[in-house]
């Protein structure tokens, strides 16, 4: 609670947004991770495969980013519990997350 009281004030100037996430509040200057990866998409080759492998509250702007990718794409939401996502799938980790990965590198040797 001390956090958002002062937090909460610095949130209301110009470029400056207070985010809520599992861990507790997050003050963001400037672009969210959709913005960043939006960015590098386009900076990728057109066929490139693009993965964002996310955990929290934040990261769903990034789902929502590379979920809109014209090539190959795959968002991962990798929590122990599931919950509402704009993700295409959910992992639960360690396990779950080292087996998509281990998949994810064979498929891009394959290609």
């Amino acid at each position: 609670m001390r956090t958002r009281e002062l937090f909460e004030p610095l949130s209301k100037l110009p470029g400056l947004t207070l985010l809520p996430f599992e861990g507790g509040l997050e003050l963001r200057v400037g672009r969210d991770k959709g913005g960043a990866i939006g960015t590098l998409v386009s900076e990728v080759e057109p066929g490139t495969p693009v993965a964002f492998v996310g955990d929290d509250l934040t990261d769903e702007a990034g789902f929502n980013a590379v979920n809109q990718a014209e090539g190959p794409h795959l968002s991962v939401l990798m929590r122990p519990e599931r919950r509402d996502t704009a993700a295409d799938i959910w992992l639960r980790p360690p396990s779950e997350l080292r087996g998509f990965l281990k998949r994810w590198y064979r498929a891009l040797e394959a290609a």
